[in-house]
């Protein structure tokens, strides 16, 4: 009884680890996305119009979209390096 409850346990915190880690995806893609509507209208008026033309707003809202995600990406990169992941990295260890 008492193994399989173990095992039961630990079913259940491989799955939520696998939950947390596509949350963790799909939050950096709709940070990106909703930081890309917000500053649209701004970088629109002043920058992408000289260089790409009013018409073509897919192409700067894309543009934008790259920036904005390499630039959280970066950001987690960084963050990763500077070692403040310590406990997060302890818990994958223990796992």
């Amino acid at each position: 009884m008492e193994e399989k409850n173990i095992r039961i346990k630990k079913t259940i915190m491989k799955y939520v680890w696998r939950i947390q880690q596509a949350q963790m995806i799909i939050a950096i893609v709709f940070w990106s996305l909703t930081l890309t509507g917000v500053f649209y209208p701004y970088i629109r008026e002043r920058i992408l119009n000289s260089w790409i033309g009013p018409e073509r707003v897919a192409i700067g809202l894309l543009l934008l979209f790259i920036c904005v995600l390499g630039t959280v990406v970066l950001c987690g990169v960084m963050f990763d390096k500077l070692k403040f992941w310590n406990e997060q990295q302890m818990v994958a260890v223990e796992r």
